[in-house]
């Protein structure tokens, strides 16, 4: 391949990685669609919203989503995991 074009390669795929990156899963919808600017880490650690994927507001829930949810020890599990990542 000739310099010139590994050039212009490296080049368009630094330009993409300046406009489009992944978003991790459990940060998607704080990212898109919370009107929130920044949370603190216990505010994340206990976001009910966050931690049922905005369960029925963004989309219908399917059948497995539709029981209720266990988000007390969901978020006390959060919770201690933000506390241990703290110390």
């Amino acid at each position: 391949m000739q310099p010139r074009m590994r050039m212009l390669q490296r080049l368009s795929k630094w330009v993409l990685d300046q406009i489009v990156q992944e978003v991790p899963e459990d940060s998607a919808l704080c990212e898109f669609d919370c009107r929130k600017g920044q949370c603190t880490q216990g505010e994340w650690a206990r976001c009910e919203r966050r931690l049922c994927r905005a369960r029925g507001e963004l989309m219908p829930a399917s059948a497995e989503l539709q029981e209720p949810a266990n988000v007390s020890s969901q978020l006390n599990e959060e919770i201690d995991a933000a506390s241990l990542g703290g110390r």
